[in-house]
């Protein structure tokens, strides 16, 4: 049984999983793999599982979109134990194709329908037995449902679960139990944790696991935000799934969907081989996008204590089209605005990149930035400062926040949970 304690046992460990999984990458056409297949109009896995690579189109403009739709909803989960005078969380070390470092930890599971129904044919997701049965050994401690990324999706929710063990078991694969300072320790660093391993952390009431104590409401910022929310018509149904061989800003080659109008976003096969994963070789796509995007969060002191700066966001991916997001939001692909903040009168708090999901996306990188100012700004009418307790109330809410602030809020785990701190030493009482 592996346990990291440190910051410095878990990038030992990382290392170590990377260089026993062997792993290999390489770019093939499509033709060099028969477990995809674009005879549809639309990359598919022979077993229609997984995720199709797809068209949309807006049924009144014609706006086209290259995106992804995976309408079996995926599972992600975490596992605690308290043990040895601390909180545990068990991750996972986990070697995808599209990772920015090969390695990122993730979270306790990580899977879709397909990969835990085994259409791959490799073998069984470790951990599952604990999230998807009644296990004696597991306590259910709360559940929501998430946002996938609005503008590479299409209607994509997942399941964030949670479960506590009463000890400490030794499961198949790379797993690891983390402690809580350890974890807080690499929150900080650059694609190290994986971005539903991220999600998960800032969703989960930290404060209501250790002393029982809830952010039970959101108080007038928040509740403001709702009602802006509700305002906004549901649009989601004028998009409409098409072919990628009727989009005319894309091409279906050999080589993938090919980007011809200059969008900025493509799709490649690769072949990849790996030690350690349910399967140890296999052949899928990944979308790819040139340049970096950017999420920004600004905060501000406002009588007493902290408020985050978020948006409402409208994406054509989201069931419903809106969304809470950060302050700003460039996604990879996009041309960055003008800051809204002037540099010299700010203080950078936390800074970082992450790379989206490397089983869909390959490198596909935001900055992070969490910036303290001191002076005041022009706030637009889709923007709405709120206290750290209504940011933390609205991350907990289903299908509310978008997947960035979620990531960008895991950096704030003591500003949003403020027993946190206090009680890292009472953890095992």
């Amino acid at each position: 049984m592996e346990i990291a304690n440190t910051l410095d046992e878990m990038q030992a460990f990382l290392r170590q999983t990377i260089v026993e999984s062997q792993f290999s990458l390489a770019r093939i056409p499509i033709s060099a793999q028969s477990g995809w297949t674009a005879d549809g109009g639309y990359l598919a896995h022979r077993t229609h599982g997984f995720f199709y690579v797809t068209g949309l189109r807006h049924a009144q403009t014609g706006q086209e979109q290259l995106v992804l739709y995976q309408p079996q909803s995926a599972i992600t989960g975490l596992a605690f134990c308290r043990a040895h005078g601390s909180v545990y969380t068990l991750m996972q070390a986990r070697i995808e194709p599209g990772n920015t470092g090969i390695g990122q930890y993730g979270p306790t599971i990580q899977s879709t329908p397909a990969n835990f129904l085994k259409l791959h044919g490799g073998k069984q997701t470790s951990c599952l037995e604990h999230f998807y049965q009644l296990s004696p050994a597991a306590s259910p401690l709360c559940s929501s449902m998430q946002l996938d990324l609005g503008k590479r999706y299409f209607q994509k929710s997942k399941t964030h679960q949670y479960v506590e063990l009463s000890e400490l078991v030794c499961p198949d694969g790379p797993m690891i139990w983390v402690s809580l300072d350890a974890l807080k320790a690499a929150l900080g660093l650059s694609n190290f944790l994986n971005a539903d391993l991220r999600s998960l952390i800032s969703v989960f009431d930290w404060d209501q696991f250790l002393s029982g104590v809830s952010i039970s409401a959101c108080g007038p910022g928040g509740a403001s935000l709702h009602r802006h929310l509700a305002a906004i018509p549901t649009a989601s149904q004028r998009w409409r799934l098409c072919r990628l061989t009727r989009l005319s800003g894309w091409q279906l080659t050999d080589n993938g969907v090919e980007d011809h109008a200059g969008h900025g976003l493509s799709v490649e096969m690769y072949q990849t081989d790996c030690g350690g994963r349910e399967v140890s070789s296999w052949a899928q796509p990944l979308m790819s996008a040139r340049g970096t995007g950017l999420v920004l969060l600004l905060m501000r002191h406002h009588q007493g204590q902290s408020e985050f700066l978020v948006s409402v966001l409208c994406e054509f991916g989201i069931s419903g089209l809106a969304a809470i997001g950060p302050s700003l939001l460039v996604y990879p692909g996009e041309a960055r605005p003008k800051l809204p903040y002037r540099e010299e009168e700010s203080q950078l708090v936390a800074r970082f990149t992450q790379s989206d999901e490397g089983g869909r996306f390959f490198q596909h990188e935001s900055e992070y930035r969490v910036v303290l100012v001191d002076h005041e700004l022009p706030v637009d009418s889709h923007q709405y400062w709120l206290p750290a307790a209504d940011l933390r109330f609205l991350l907990g809410s289903s299908n509310r926040a978008s997947f960035q602030l979620r990531c960008i809020a895991s950096c704030l785990l003591d500003d949003l949970n403020p027993r946190l701190a206090t009680l890292g030493e009472e953890l095992a009482a």
